[in-house]
């Protein structure tokens, strides 16, 4: 099984980042789903970059999740 190569962390923007927290604050679809990928818009690889750095990036913009609990 072939491995999705990610952005790197450093690179990921803070609109990137809404954009993937929006998707995944509405429940609708399990994170690893294709269909989660989709609909935040993101290319593959600035997708799994998220994916694979969340913590950090929650970390980094804790407003974003929070404002996105909200909805």
């Amino acid at each position: 099984m072939a491995t999705a190569m990610s952005k790197p962390v450093e690179e990921i923007t803070r609109a990137e980042f809404e954009a993937y927290e929006s998707v995944r604050a509405r429940g609708r679809w399990n994170m690893f789903d294709r269909n989660a990928q989709r609909a935040t818009g993101l290319n593959r690889e600035t997708y799994f970059g998220v994916l694979k750095n969340y913590g950090v990036l929650a970390q980094k913009w804790p407003d974003v999740r929070k404002k996105e609990g909200q909805r």
